[in-house]
């Protein structure tokens, strides 16, 4: 009786929290075309380069770790549940930073496929989000496998939003333009990786793994 309330509430929640995040979306996008069609479509460019590059450098780990981070911790085997967790981490780490690096060296290239000067130094700008974008996904989906679904649909789809919302609209308001929107748009997945990671944290004890536990399952990469 208690996880169908449970049930019931996520999905509220998760209801709640589509609508809100698609509305949000389209106001976003309505602000960002005010900084004109060139701008706008080289911030679209841009944003589709790095969201597919996200794809990738995750390496489907986040749906991964959801199912066996439930499994583990339904048998309530923390050590292996650390283990699992840890080693995902240090791959999505390693795995973003890799894709990152690539994305803001090749900016220029970029560019010239899309004929935008403009697509050069916004994924120069971007490539900084993806490392926290992937890990952030990993913690979001960490914190669906130990029953926070609640709170990571709360931080990703409200808190992020209405930070991303009002900080642009904010800068975009004191003239900072395409400047502004690109670096809140960083901070914001900044700000998702942060509060998941925190509360996964708090939610599980990670954060007391011993040093020979990272050591040693570092070797696993």
């Amino acid at each position: 009786m208690k996880e169908a309330g449970l049930l019931r509430k996520t999905a509220l929640i998760a209801l709640i929290g589509f609508v809100f995040s698609t509305f949000i979306g389209y106001l976003y996008r309505y602000i960002i075309t005010k900084t004109g069609p060139e701008i706008y479509g080289s911030f679209t460019l841009a944003l589709s380069v790095i969201s597919f590059a996200l794809i990738f450098a995750k390496l489907g780990i986040d749906e991964g770790i959801l199912r066996f981070l439930s499994l583990y911790s339904e048998e309530k085997n923390g050590k292996k549940a650390k283990k699992v967790f840890i080693t995902s981490v240090y791959i999505v780490l390693f795995s973003s930073v890799i894709f990152a690096c690539g994305i803001y060296i090749l900016s220029d290239f970029f560019a010239k496929i899309f004929h935008s000067s403009d697509t050069g130094y916004m994924l120069r700008i971007l490539s900084f989000s993806l490392p926290f974008g992937a890990l952030g996904l990993v913690f979001i989906e960490s914190l669906k496998a130990v029953k926070k679904a609640s709170e990571s649909i709360i931080i990703q789809q409200f808190i992020e939003r209405i930070f991303l919302i009002t900080f642009t609209l904010i800068l975009f308001l004191f003239g900072f333009g395409i400047y502004g929107v690109l670096w809140i748009y960083v901070s914001a997945i900044f700000l998702t990786f942060f509060l998941s990671g925190l509360l996964l944290f708090k939610t599980i004890g990670f954060y007391k793994i011993k040093s020979k536990e990272f050591i040693k399952t570092s070797k696993l990469i």
